[in-house]
């Protein structure tokens, strides 16, 4: 019986390394030559798998849309049902810890690239249309057990994602955990009173305490420019990192 190909293996290890790369460089800065610098072995080891970066490029697509995939499942995952299974939904997919979950360089790198290669965008697409799926399995659930408002569980997974996305983006731009935090939580009771008829068990006023307005006026002029440093810092890289 012949031995089993190890180019499987081989092409995973090689995908791992080249994550890594796309981390610290971001795409444009990646190379054969740096992943085989990080891997230490020859570029020629690296071209034998993936003759050019552009082929590398485009299979670690799929590699990276994997991983998110798997962290959606992991995160996602409740035995709950009805409104408890909504509620954990949300305040999984709103928090910082989620927007923290697709590292900047590699997911926008991905996304840039989905707007030219036919083939990136195709994997991407697949991804967001079943998570969209899932979270329309999760209405539609609450919808049979009459959770739900008269509302479309598909159209509405769609808004969701929306929102989430949008707070994904404006977590990379704003480095103030605590805000993003707010809005996170903004957002849930927006999405919660919109399809749901109870409110959630969380206090509504800790989200109000933290949202922009919420604050008195005299305490809103005379923090407004500290708190625009703090959110959009000149320089990226001087800014106070979010806890993980």
């Amino acid at each position: 019986m012949g031995r089993a190909s190890l180019a499987p293996v081989r092409k995973r290890e090689i995908l791992e390394q080249f994550h890594e790369v796309l981390k610290d460089e971001g795409i444009e800065g990646a190379s054969i030559v740096k992943v085989a610098g990080r891997m230490g072995v020859y570029p020629s080891h690296i071209i034998h798998y993936f003759p050019t970066k552009e082929q590398l490029v485009i299979e670690s697509v799929d590699f990276v849309v994997e991983r998110y995939e798997r962290s959606f499942a992991a995160s996602l995952y409740s035995r709950a049902r009805g409104s408890e299974r909504l509620e954990h939904l949300l305040e999984t997919l709103l928090s910082l810890e989620w927007a923290q979950l697709f590292e900047g360089p590699v997911f926008y790198g991905i996304y840039y690239l989905s707007l030219r290669n036919q083939a990136v965008y195709s994997s991407v697409a697949g991804m967001y249309r079943r998570f969209r799926d899932h979270l329309t399995d999760v209405l539609e659930d609450c919808r049979a057990l009459r959770v739900l408002r008269p509302v479309h569980p598909a159209e509405e997974a769609q808004n969701i994602i929306a929102m989430v996305e949008g707070l994904g983006f404006y977590a990379n731009l704003c480095r103030d955990a605590d805000r993003v935090r707010a809005i996170g939580r903004a957002f849930k009771e927006m999405i919660w009173s919109r399809l749901v008829a109870e409110k959630p068990r969380a206090r509504r006023s800790a989200a109000r305490a933290e949202l922009p307005g919420a604050k008195s006026a005299n305490r809103q002029s005379t923090g407004r420019e500290r708190r625009r440093a703090r959110c959009f810092p000149a320089d990226p890289r001087g800014c106070r990192k979010t806890p993980s």
